[in-house]
């Protein structure tokens, strides 16, 4: 879509299992001028077959964080989702959040709107449902995604929204941390979310193991677990 429309640069899907199951860079340029890298990568917690386990999502984690520190670094989240509020979104979003640490811009592109004729009230009617299931945003698009004789309008406009969207919000100063020091704080802000149903002494339990699996070494995947320990303490004393 943001390539002048020439070929289709990253694969797309409506299928319940999505088909990205790794991140993949494209190189684009902007209206302006300005030449960009778009990271395109599934939900952390993605996998060929659907949902993956725990550990294996911190493998997924691994695998970007390796990627974006030998890059320039991350200026913006562009989080797709299709016009309907589901669990997975939410989640995603969760961990997507807790990836950067919170320290990068965040937008929202709602695709799935090629029958709607109004997309700017779309977003109107239904931005309290994101802002009460948690999720919010420094900026949104609501878009056309796919082009075709019947939507050649809507579609050039999407393209411009998405542009102005990514130029307006996206940081300056790219944020980048040390690899092994970002994978090691990434898996530690998303071990809760992604055992949310666990119990504490499990989820440092995987916490470790995920660690090791992932070439951490010993002491560090301990001091990483003590950490995590004195985090859900210090939540629990905040909630009293």
């Amino acid at each position: 879509m943001l390539n002048g429309g020439q070929t289709e640069v990253a694969k797309t899907s409506n299928d319940i299992i999505g088909c990205t199951f790794k991140s993949e860079p494209y190189d684009v340029t902007t209206p302006s001028g300005r030449k960009l890298t778009l990271w395109d990568t599934a939900g952390l917690d993605e996998g060929p077959t659907g949902r993956v386990t725990a550990l294996a999502a911190m493998k997924n984690i691994r695998v970007l964080t390796l990627q974006l520190a030998a890059s320039k670094g991350l200026s913006l989240i562009i989080y797709v989702v299709r016009g309907r509020l589901v669990g997975s979104i939410i989640k995603n979003y969760l961990l997507f959040k807790a990836f950067c640490d919170d320290q990068v811009p965040f937008v929202l592109v709602v695709t799935g709107l090629d029958g709607e004729p109004d997309r700017a009230g779309w977003w109107n009617r239904n931005e309290q449902y994101f802002h009460q299931a948690g999720i919010r945003s420094d900026g949104h698009a609501c878009i056309v995604a796919t082009r075709d004789d019947y939507n050649e309008k809507a579609y050039t406009e999407s393209v411009r929204d998405v542009f102005e969207l990514i130029e307006t919000t996206s940081s300056q100063d790219p944020w980048k941390v040390d690899n092994k020091h970002w994978f090691i704080q990434t898996v530690i802000n998303v071990v809760a979310i992604l055992l949310a149903s666990s119990k504490p002494s499990e989820r440092s339990k995987v916490l470790y193991r995920g660690l090791i699996d992932n070439d951490v070494e010993e002491d560090e995947a301990k001091a990483a677990v003590k950490v995590y320990k004195l985090n859900l303490k210090s939540a629990r004393a905040g909630r009293k």
